[in-house]
């Protein structure tokens, strides 16, 4: 007859037992855990994988647009008439979208003057000019709204009016601002530099800067703040809001007695709408003066800065790309405009 008489043997065969049937449950878990998290960890990199084809997908897209931009057959007009909106659209697919924009023929907050925000009714409520323009002076000019300047901007202004993306003409900027870039840039104390006399003698006596005399101004500076800080025209006549377009027309004709016509704003609209206007156009078109005059300075026909958004299913990537201007210290044949990307997001 078998059996365990003595206890401490029998004793120690059952612990044994449970031991060897222990380690082997915890074996069977770790195994099983690690089956897991290796399936885990192979869905997560096709997921990524698949997701950076897409965003492949998506820059390559964004790519094209820009050269077809770059390649348009009007450098100095860009209008809805180009010919590169037929090519962007060859793009598409039923999955693929485009979306592109002018993003620099809207008010850029961070160098505009007090009356063109006040008048476009720009602020949320609670807020107005002074609050903002003291909280401008203390972050410079920035390209984030939201983070930097919380809930300033009404809901509609930001969707419809504004936009950081724009170079600044001097001749048009709150001279703050201007001073506050030029410190930001240089890291210099602007009131002990030969550029902040020269402007303030400019804006005393009404003479506006030309791109040459900017540059003479600013000096060996020039090239730390160019082309933000420059002195060509800033909206373009072909997609400028019709609204801020009646705004900066009214304004002028009040503070520079330009007399202009009461429906110039609707007139030019008309007259882009058949076709597209070039900076040559404005001259026949604006009455009694446009060269010479401020508004030379607010309305040209190119587009400096686009906003591109490619979406395919769930994802968009957004891109901005801004056209590089031709230093006019180094203009010359050699020397041409290019475009530049300064943002990209993707979303989900």
């Amino acid at each position: 007859m078998n059996g365990c008489n003595d206890r401490s043997t029998c004793g120690n065969r059952g612990d044994a037992t449970f031991i060897v049937f222990a380690i082997f449950l915890v074996f069977s878990l770790l195994f099983a855990a690690l089956g897991f998290f290796a399936r885990d960890i192979i869905s997560f990199v096709v997921i990524k994988g698949d997701y950076f084809k897409k965003e492949k997908v998506l820059r390559e897209v964004s790519a094209q647009v820009i050269a077809l931009i770059a390649r348009d057959n009007k450098p100095d007009s860009d209008s809805k008439f180009d010919d590169m909106w037929g090519r962007i659209s060859l793009l598409e697919t039923e999955n693929l979208k485009i979306s592109v924009r002018d993003a620099s023929s809207l008010i850029n907050p961070n160098f505009a003057f007090e009356n063109l925000l006040v008048t476009m009714n720009v602020f949320a409520p609670g807020t107005n000019y002074a609050k903002f323009h003291e909280l401008r002076t203390v972050t410079g000019p920035v390209t984030g709204f939201s983070s930097s300047f919380g809930e300033t901007f009404s809901e509609e202004a930001l969707e419809k009016f504004l936009s950081p993306w724009s170079y600044c003409n001097v001749n048009l900027a709150n001279e703050t601002m201007v001073f506050r870039y030029y410190a930001q840039r240089t890291g210099k104390k602007v009131e002990d530099q030969p550029f902040f006399a020269a402007f303030r003698e400019k804006r005393r006596n009404n003479v506006f800067i030309s791109e040459k005399s900017l540059a003479t101004m600013l000096g060996q500076d020039y090239i730390d703040v160019f082309p933000v800080l420059f002195a060509k025209p800033q909206y373009n006549i072909n997609y400028i809001d019709e609204k801020i377009l009646a705004n900066i027309l009214h304004q002028t004709s009040r503070d520079y007695t330009l007399k202009l016509p009461e429906d110039l704003a609707e007139q030019l609209v008309v007259q882009r709408s058949s076709g597209a206007l070039t900076a040559n156009d404005l001259v026949s078109l604006i009455k009694p003066k446009f060269k010479g005059t401020i508004l030379e300075h607010y309305f040209g026909a190119v587009t400096w800065f686009w906003e591109i958004r490619v979406k395919q299913n769930s994802l968009e990537l957004v891109t901005i790309a801004a056209r590089v201007p031709v230093d006019p210290q180094t203009a010359g044949a050699n020397n041409k405009e290019f475009f530049r990307i300064v943002k990209e997001e993707f979303n989900r």
